[in-house]
Formats: C-alpha cells, sequence, structure tokens
C-alpha cells in the first residue's frame, strides 16, 4: 500500500544528557525502543491495509452500496467516526450517516464504542484495540483471506480516489 518509509519516533533516555559513559548501553536500549516502534507501524500497517481487502470484499457483495465506499475513503483517513461527522464530510443528514454506518458495522468493518443511542461514536477495529476501547479476540485469530481477483477493480478504485 505505500512504497514510503514510514517514520518511527524513539525518545532517548533522561540519562544521555550529562551521561559521559555507558553510551553503548544508551544506544542499545533506544534502538530496542526503534525496532519496536518499527514492529507496532508494520503491524498497524498490514491491520489498515487488511481492513481496506475487507472493506472492499463487502462493497462487492452489496447490492446498494450508496455512500458506503464514500466511507470507506473516509474511515482510511479517520478510523473513529460519528454520524455526525460523517454527515458534515459526506455531505447528507445525520439519520442517513447513522444508517450508513449502521451497515457498515453489521457487515463487521467498524465497530460501535459508544453504546449510548444519543451519542454513537464508531471505530475501525485495529484502532480501537490500540487505544484499548476492544478487547483483543481470544483464541486463534480470524485469517482473512488475501484480495481475490473479483474485488481488485474495486480496491483499485478505492485506491485511485
Amino acid at each position: 500500500m505505500t512504497t514510503e518509509i514510514l517514520p518511527n519516533l524513539v525518545a532517548g533516555t533522561n540519562a544521555q544528557r550529562n551521561a559521559t559513559t555507558g553510551r553503548v548501553d544508551q544506544l542499545i536500549a533506544i534502538l530496542r525502543g526503534l525496532v519496536m516502534a518499527a514492529d507496532t507501524g508494520l503491524s498497524r500497517l498490514s491491520a489498515m491495509e487488511e481492513g481496506l481487502v475487507r472493506y472492499a470484499a463487502a462493497l462487492r457483495n452489496e447490492r446498494r452500496p450508496g455512500k458506503m465506499e464514500e466511507l470507506g475513503r473516509l474511515l482510511w483517513v479517520e478510523p473513529m467516526l460519528r454520524p455526525k461527522k460523517v454527515a458534515e464530510r459526506l455531505e447528507m443528514t445525520i439519520a442517513g450517516a447513522g444508517k450508513v454506518l449502521s451497515r457498515a458495522a453489521a457487515l463487521d468493518l467498524i465497530v460501535e464504542v459508544s453504546e449510548r443511542d444519543s451519542w454513537k461514536a464508531y471505530v475501525t477495529p485495529d484502532v480501537g484495540l490500540a487505544l484499548g476501547l476492544l478487547t483483543k479476540p481470544i483464541g486463534r485469530p480470524r485469517r482473512w483471506p488475501n484480495a481475490p481477483d473479483h474485488i481488485r477493480p474495486t480496491l483499485g478504485a478505492l485506491a485511485a480516489r
């Protein structure tokens, strides 16, 4: 999905400011932090790509997708949404935005995290796990298949916009 190197930030330690000895140990600790940040970044990128493939497959199977395609593109850049925000960004009513979000939630593409009727918030599963809003499922993780050939045009259309 990307050809650019993704940046990772590693904070140094307080001991680095005044240390005259032990710099090798400090460097090793910083490099370990960089490796952990890179692993986290790669796993998050993999989860985003997996979500895009699942979204494209769901769109391909929908008989009348409506604003679902636009919602998928919006979720790619804003993984936590409320109906009011969707209504503003996709130029639709708040009720219509709530229905589109509910449809996406019914397809397990997003998860409702607010548990309130008057103020609903939806998040993609990978971001919900990263923020601690969702609990990690117990047991063997579901293996999503690679993008089948019949949804590649949908993936290309989503990526092009």
